[in-house]
């Protein structure tokens, strides 16, 4: 009886030797867990300001381009209008000489627009039966009739080009109520589009380019920097947060 007992007491003593073995010490596991906790709570709180930073950001930086973007667009927009009056007055001027609007004259005054402008892109479009410019009152009816019964079908392609300095091959679209955006060589255009009438004249379309590449390169620059600014704030934030983790979770462990 007594060696089942001393037998089952040496027995339980190797469990317990053996599982003590397997344990770290206590002092050492709650060292490993205390940092894993750290560690962990350094992470999540990294992520959420990574998460609000890049949030913010992008928020702020795109109603700023936004506004950018709107505020050249209008400057743009009223230099169009300017356009279209001096167009619109030149082909009066026209008219009340008696004369007719020929390609030529549209190409002149394309190319004086040009430099009057300062580099804008400049084109302007009319109609092929527009250059014959009207040789007979019947020939003028019969093409208003069939202006007029074909005007729900026109197609920017019926109009051909008079004078363009668009280094690509662009055309009127029709949309005269908006601006539309290209990108050629790496520079970024805001396109506006416009048909300009006068009594006795056939309509001329005027295309206009404007280069606000310097817009989209403010916005490169401004998320440029703003990344810089997170990539600090985030290793700055997450020592801090690190040591913060680390000091909080030994005040637990004591």
């Amino acid at each position: 009886m007594k060696k089942e007992k001393r037998a089952r007491a040496r027995r339980t003593g190797a469990q317990a030797a053996e599982s003590g073995a397997a344990r770290p010490a206590g002092g050492a596991g709650k060292t490993l867990r205390a940092l894993g906790f750290a560690q962990k709570l350094t992470l999540a709180m990294l992520l959420v300001l990574a998460m609000a930073l890049s949030l913010g950001g992008a928020v702020v930086l795109a109603g700023n381009f936004d506004d950018a973007l709107n505020e050249a667009g209008q400057q743009a927009e009223v230099q169009h209008l300017l356009q279209c009056y001096a167009l619109e007055s030149d082909l009066l001027d026209v008219a009340a000489r008696g004369e007719t609007v020929t390609d030529s004259h549209l190409a002149r005054y394309g190319s004086s627009l040009e430099d009057y402008v300062g580099g804008k892109l400049v084109a302007l479009y009319r109609g092929d039966a527009a250059a014959q410019g009207g040789t007979s009152s019947a020939a003028a009816e019969t093409e208003t009739e069939a202006q007029a019964a074909s005007d729900a079908e026109r197609q920017p392609a019926a109009l051909r080009t008079v004078y363009t300095s668009f280094p690509w091959d662009e055309g009127p679209t029709g949309q005269t109520d908006t601006y539309r955006m290209h990108r050629d060589g790496g520079r970024t255009y805001m396109l506006f589009e416009a048909e300009v009438e006068t009594v006795g004249n056939p309509p001329v379309t005027l295309l206009t380019g404007h280069d606000v590449t310097s817009v989209f390169a403010a916005r490169d620059r401004a998320l440029l920097r703003f990344w810089e600014m997170e990539l600090v704030v985030l290793v700055c934030a997450g020592a801090m947060i690190a040591l913060l983790s680390r000091w909080l979770t030994n005040r637990w462990r004591v």
